[in-house]
């Protein structure tokens, strides 16, 4: 009987042969490594294979991080009309203080993915022209496509740029209309035209509706301002627990500002709210814990 020959280990290979009585019977199984499986797919024209190639690059999975391979596999399956690579390259593009940043790369790409009607590409797009390369005005298109394709952080942006003139004509009724696309289903959109229509309008009992809604539907924005009413008496009575209330509210969503709002209203005891150092202390490191940096002193 022939001895058989030591294991060989072919990396990124592992050969098994499979044994009968002990002798080989002839069947050799291959099992390729994700990385070698993903390129060989993205070799033949996968344009997923390329894509998930360059996410294993980009995560370190099955090897080192590779950002440059990374970045051209994705740029690879984007060319082989594989949308959301054309995105993901934009994204990685758009990352400030990154090697490949590049915001007119990421402004390419993220459009790519756009014309293939992918609502991040167009959000991507509209955020790229607008912040970094400050062109708000070519920002808009992006942003009205994304909204078409029912991005509702797009349609909330959009409402904010008409409402203060950013990139197209300042236009209240249009930017009611953005916001109302994204209200009730994106709650901090109702929050943002509360505040249009209350700083722009000076319609307060609109403002106050609008923030109920928001607040409500637990938008810490929409406490916030819905307590201020309260606190200073703008279109309602002044209230001191229902502006101590909402600022709590608001405390338990994030927002530090409203801790430390609630903190003061307790420590001083602002609009006949009742002292208590207690509670004072307790919003107090909480806003300093959420960041509200005046409130760590």
């Amino acid at each position: 009987m022939n001895q058989l020959p030591p294991p060989v280990l072919l990396a990124p290979l592992l050969l098994i042969f499979a044994c009968a009585g002990g002798e080989p019977a002839g069947t050799v199984v291959i099992e390729l490594d994700p990385r070698t499986e993903a390129w060989d797919g993205c070799e033949s024209g996968d344009a997923k294979a390329c894509r998930s190639f360059g996410q294993m690059l980009a995560d370190g999975k099955g090897g080192d991080v590779d950002m440059p391979r990374a970045i051209d596999s994705f740029q690879r399956a984007c060319s082989l009309g594989d949308a959301p690579s054309c995105t993901h390259t934009g994204f990685l593009h758009a990352q400030k203080g990154e090697p490949q940043y590049d915001a007119r790369k990421a402004l390419k790409f993220y459009g790519k993915g756009c014309e293939a009607d992918r609502p991040k590409g167009c959000e991507g797009a509209g955020v790229v022209a607008r912040d970094h390369l400050k062109n708000p005005a070519d920002a808009v298109p992006y942003f009205q496509r994304a909204c078409d394709l029912d991005h509702l952080e797009s349609c909330s942006t959009l409402g904010t740029m008409h409402s203060h003139g950013e990139g197209t004509a300042a236009d209240t009724d249009k930017a009611s209309e953005y916001y109302a696309r994204a209200c009730p289903r994106l709650p901090f959109a109702c929050a943002n035209q509360g505040i249009m229509v209350e700083e722009q309008l000076k319609d307060f009992a609109g403002a106050k509706a609008l923030y109920e809604q928001a607040c409500a539907l637990d938008s810490d924005l929409g406490c916030e301002r819905l307590a201020a009413l309260y606190l200073y008496g703008k279109g309602v009575r002044q209230d001191g627990s229902l502006a101590v209330a909402n600022f709590e509210k608001a405390c338990e969503l994030g927002r530090g500002s409203s801790c430390g709002n609630a903190s003061l209203m307790y420590s001083q005891g602002v609009a006949g709210v009742p002292i208590d150092a207690a509670k004072a202390a307790a919003l107090r490191k909480k806003a300093c814990e959420l960041g509200n940096q005046k409130a760590c002193g």
